[in-house]
């Protein structure tokens, strides 16, 4: 089946790879590594004897391999008309562009990454800036624009 455009319906417009690269391999092992330290650091808090550090130290365990999987598991990206399909080593996940709420850069200590959020906040696809082009994230992007997903910034709140 062919659209308009003499492009097939079930060919993506945007494909993103993950690179086979150095400082990809030096990132995960960095990450894989302080996630670690992070889980070390939750069990010391189970051990204390006060709620609050308990419930952090619980919470953080549980979301620990969620953050693992979605940042350093991503493979492909193949973004098609209606929606995008993030591939991961495991599972797909189908996410359509009205499902979408907007996208930013977040950069924190251990990621720089591009964050598509989507309305259901468990759902949000993290793209590392270390594992992919910098290129075709900058195609990403314009990609997102295209399809009316702005980029989110604290200034357009204000």
């Amino acid at each position: 089946m062919e659209n308009k455009d003499n492009i097939k319906a079930d060919e993506p417009i945007l494909t993103i790879q993950k690179t086979k690269s150095t400082k990809s391999n030096l990132y995960g092992i960095f990450f894989t590594i302080s996630l670690l330290f992070i889980f070390l650091i939750c069990v010391a808090f189970l051990n204390i004897n006060n709620i609050i550090p308990n419930l952090i130290g619980g919470v953080l365990i549980i979301f620990i391999p969620y953050w693992f999987v979605l940042t350093l598991k991503l493979e492909k990206i193949f973004c098609y008309d209606d929606f995008l399909i993030a591939k991961y080593t495991f599972f797909s996940k189908k996410v359509y562009y009205k499902d979408i709420k907007y996208y930013w850069n977040k950069r924190t200590i251990i990621t720089n990454d591009i964050s598509i959020a989507h309305k259901k906040f468990w759902n949000t696809i993290f793209v590392s800036k270390y594992l992919f082009d910098n290129a075709i994230l900058d195609d990403l992007k314009n990609f997102l624009n295209s399809k009316n997903i702005k980029q989110w910034s604290l200034f357009n709140k204000i």
